[in-house]
């Protein structure tokens, strides 16, 4: 079976569960260090906003930021090399436009 390429997560009452103070499990932080060390990668799907997952992600504090944030359902964010989210292509000001 080939490797998994890409785990994709939801955000709120999965990785954090309402009510919680969010905070990532060990188990769930060696499954991340592992998958990515694999060369895998890791998204966030949220209803959030970008600055509101941001502030989410830190709390959550897992061992590495995930490679992208999809964001109000539909805003899709990739880290640059810097760090920063950054627009993944032209997908956000289309689908803001179509929308």
């Amino acid at each position: 079976m080939a490797p998994i390429r890409l785990l994709s997560t939801d955000f709120d009452g999965t990785l954090i569960a309402m009510g919680s103070r969010g905070r990532c499990s060990r188990d769930f932080a060696a499954a991340l260090e592992e998958h990515s060390g694999n060369g895998g990668l890791w998204a966030i799907n949220t209803g959030r906003t970008l600055d509101h997952a941001i502030d989410g992600l830190k709390l959550f504090d897992a061992p590495l930021a995930p490679d992208f944030l999809l964001t109000s359902e539909r805003e899709i964010y990739r880290r640059d090399d810097g760090g920063d989210w950054v627009p993944h292509g032209d997908w956000n000001s289309v689908s803001r436009q179509r929308h």
